[in-house]
């Protein structure tokens, strides 16, 4: 007998025992704060099999016997989990689905719990998950985006480009490029505030230091490139977008002194087949939000507000005239970042 025939002929009740099941992490204080409403008391979406809930527990647990110093990802799922065990409290967890015996089907499981649980909380106004990314891809994709991720239309950007990088008035948009090659993100940490560039330091909490981990490290992820067949999901384009891009330092306290004078929105370029790269994703740019500074790098990170659907240029190849040429927008910026005027 295959396994194929097998697995078919599991009960529901043997396919839950020992197939891969969904659940969501719960964190106790936010059970109380919800009126007891455990799916939106969830911080992290999660597959496994047997125990695998409780190993995220143990593993915060382990670190904390070694006395090791724990800098954990900004926002992560450990630091969530030690806040709760420093509560003296535990972690506990909900099933959200199971009998999954493929590891494929419990990856889309989970990537659609991941859109499903991080809408609820959305909409109740309640924080948002600690997954780093979604698991696979295989969430929600809004119908209405089928059009913004294939129809383009070029437009002529007015005027000739800076010559010093960034332009004197105060910008309107900052365009900035993915790529349809997987990228390698290494994992972060909270690092020493004193690190911080001196003209951004006076800012305190509006500027986070964060120290890249090695690639080696366990946190290291990979995000897979761009699929006009299966876009990214809101989380994926942001995590691509927001990080990691070189701005001058001063540049960026102008703009945190003045936000009127700070870029209003945050557009995501895809180089098409066709040759054409073009304006997939848009989103508000903070004013009042964290940056984040890489010192190892010298590289930042933008903090984004709502994905822009109706933004006027989703859709566009933005092309630029150049001594007299016509020229793609980012043609020529190796940096994969352009601030530009309306």
């Amino acid at each position: 007998m295959t396994d194929e025939i097998a697995d078919a002929q599991l009960s529901y009740d043997e396919r839950v025992a020992s197939g891969y099941y969904i659940y969501g992490l719960v964190d106790p204080r936010a059970l109380r704060e919800t009126g007891g409403d455990p799916l939106l008391s969830v911080f992290y979406v999660g597959k496994g099999k047997n125990d695998r809930w409780a190993m995220h527990e143990r593993d915060v647990l382990n670190t904390l016997t070694r006395e090791e110093l724990l800098l954990e990802r900004r926002s992560s799922k450990a630091e969530r989990i030690r806040m709760i065990l420093d509560r003296g409290e535990q972690v506990p967890a909900i099933r959200l689905s199971a009998g999954y015996l493929d590891d494929k089907d419990a990856y889309y499981a989970e990537a659609l719990a991941i859109d499903t649980v991080g809408a609820v909380l959305a909409q109740a106004g309640r924080p948002p998950l600690t997954n780093a990314t979604p698991g696979h891809h295989a969430g929600f994709v809004w119908l209405r985006d089928h059009f913004v991720f294939t129809e383009t239309v070029e437009e002529e950007l007015r005027g000739e480009p800076p010559t010093s990088g960034l332009p004197t008035a105060a910008p309107t948009e900052i365009l900035v490029k993915g790529t349809v090659e997987e990228l390698i993100v290494p994992g972060q940490r909270v690092t020493d505030p004193a690190r911080l560039p001196h003209d951004v330091a006076a800012f305190g909490a509006r500027v986070i230091a964060l120290h890249m981990l090695d690639d080696a490290h366990p946190e290291t992820t990979t995000r897979r490139g761009w699929d006009p067949l299966d876009p990214w999901t809101d989380l994926e384009a942001r995590d691509r977008a927001r990080r990691y891009w070189p701005i001058a330092p001063h540049r960026v306290a102008t703009w945190l002194r003045n936000p009127d004078t700070m870029p209003r929105s945050l557009l995501l370029a895809i180089p098409e087949p066709g040759g054409q790269t073009v304006v997939r994703y848009a989103w508000s740019i903070d004013p009042l939000g964290t940056w984040e500074y890489y010192p190892d790098a010298g590289r930042w990170g933008l903090p984004l507000g709502d994905r822009l659907y109706e933004h006027l240029r989703l859709g566009r190849a933005l092309y630029d005239n150049r001594d007299g040429r016509r020229v793609q927008v980012l043609h020529g910026y190796a940096s994969g970042i352009r601030v530009i005027d309306s």
